[in-house]
């Protein structure tokens, strides 16, 4: 228990280093604007954003890989019946 400090600042390091790598020193996630009501735009990414960013990345690639979305549009409407010629005369005939 006594490594679980270092597990975390060693875990939010690396998020603060991938997200310089990815955005810049003042860039930011693509995310919903700022509010009106905040004065200054922040300086860098808040960990919130950063955290909110990489969870969507992570299950967006399970969900590609995973085949619950499909890379092409199926057909929903199902194939029409055409029945043979030869059943179509016998049940006409019977």
């Amino acid at each position: 228990m006594e490594h679980v400090p270092a597990l975390v600042v060693a875990a939010y390091a690396m998020l603060l280093t991938s997200a310089l790598q990815a955005y810049g020193l003042t860039g930011q996630p693509d995310t919903l604007p700022a509010p009106k009501w905040r004065r200054r735009p922040n300086q860098r990414a808040s960990t919130q954003s950063l955290v909110n960013q990489l969870r969507q990345e992570l299950w967006a690639s399970a969900f590609r890989s995973s085949g619950f979305v499909a890379a092409h549009p199926l057909h929903t409407k199902p194939q029409k019946f055409q029945p043979a010629l030869e059943s179509a005369l016998f049940y006409a005939k019977a």
